[in-house]
């Protein structure tokens, strides 16, 4: 590469053979040619490191960081980020698919809302379900008021400046949702946060990452992330996460009614758009623990004024008479076959 590239795409790698070659050239084929391509073997011991090798050959634009040690995704991205020489830095993982023009739209996306942080709309997709695309918040205000119920980015879509990381870091403690502290520590940074409205990337879902233990462990890493961000704020949004936390262990009719009201009173004052109260009420009603025909009534109610499918409001209204906990092995049975059937 004679020129400085503009952005430096950073990919980890750990025995990702399966699905590494479509990855790469996803990368290798954007519209938006001047990158460096960052690729960190993460102590593989499949044919990933040949594979990656046999690209370098083809594309001089790929940089390979090489390990025999698996130290893990924060690790691996914090060593490319350092070593990276563009102003963007651009993620990508080893299993999934960049549409052709998406450094190109980012970018100019970024430049336009003056953003410091970009991530997009993704298509889930996989050997055994239909194809769903999936929606974040779009707007600064809205992912830092979604900060405190999920994760509102996609990690494989985000473009960050460069200039983010020299106040904030991936935390190599979290072996889960890593990205999902990142956010929260770029938003308490003052930085300015979007998604565009517009699919970027093709989402790979494939047995390698679902397991009911993977599950708790992201859900209890979660539930901190969330907790130590809320504290960073006020009182009223401590008091959010911890009715929200506690909902999913056990609540009662009178505390998921009072819940939803102090959800919308919060997201009132804050202008927070109708679609995503809507989005975000109906995540609680279904996270929540145990469910009931009376809690479903009491969803309905709060959320009377929001656009519903009807197919998807009758599945949860029959799944209101079944009930059992979210990391029990029956709900993840169920939740895996409906997958392969929507």
């Amino acid at each position: 590469m004679k020129n400085k590239p503009l952005i430096s795409v950073v990919m980890s790698v750990y025995n990702g053979e399966k699905y590494l070659a479509e990855a790469i050239e996803s990368i290798l084929n954007q519209t938006y040619t001047n990158f460096e391509f960052i690729i960190v073997n993460d102590g593989s011991s499949d044919k990933s490191i040949d594979i990656i090798k046999e690209y370098m050959t083809k594309d001089n634009r790929i940089v390979l960081i090489d390990r025999e040690e698996n130290k893990g995704l924060a690790y691996s991205l914090n060593e490319g980020i350092s070593i990276a020489k563009g102003e963007y830095i651009a993620r990508m993982d080893a299993d999934d698919i960049s549409l052709p023009t998406r450094f190109e739209k980012q970018i100019e996306y970024m430049e336009k809302n003056e953003l410091d942080v970009c991530g997009s709309y993704i298509k889930l997709f996989g050997d055994n379900r239909k194809e769903q695309v999936i929606k974040y918040p779009i707007t600064n205000e809205d992912i830092r008021f979604s900060l405190l119920f999920f994760s509102c980015l996609a990690h494989p879509t985000v473009v960050f400046k460069k200039e983010v990381f020299d106040k904030v870091k991936y935390n190599v403690d979290y072996k889960v949702a890593q990205d999902y502290q990142l956010w929260c520590d770029i938003a308490n940074a003052n930085f300015k946060i979007g998604n565009i409205p517009e699919v970027l990337l093709n989402y790979r879902e494939h047995e390698a990452q679902a397991s009911i233990e993977k599950f708790k462990r992201q859900q209890d890493t979660a539930h901190k992330i969330a907790s130590d961000y809320a504290k960073k704020l006020e009182k009223e949004e401590i008091n959010l996460v911890n009715q929200i936390i506690t909902s999913k262990k056990t609540i009662g009719l009178k505390e998921i009614k009072k819940l939803f009201d102090d959800i919308k009173d919060y997201a009132n004052k804050k202008s927070i758009q109708n679609d995503l109260i809507f989005y975000i009420l109906k995540k609680i009603y279904i996270d929540s623990n145990p469910k009931s025909p009376m809690k479903y009534f009491l969803y309905r109610k709060a959320t009377k004024n929001s656009n519903k499918k009807f197919k998807e409001e009758m599945n949860m209204f029959l799944k209101s008479f079944v009930i059992f906990s979210r990391d029990s092995k029956i709900y993840q049975f169920l939740k895996k076959i409906n997958k392969i059937r929507r």
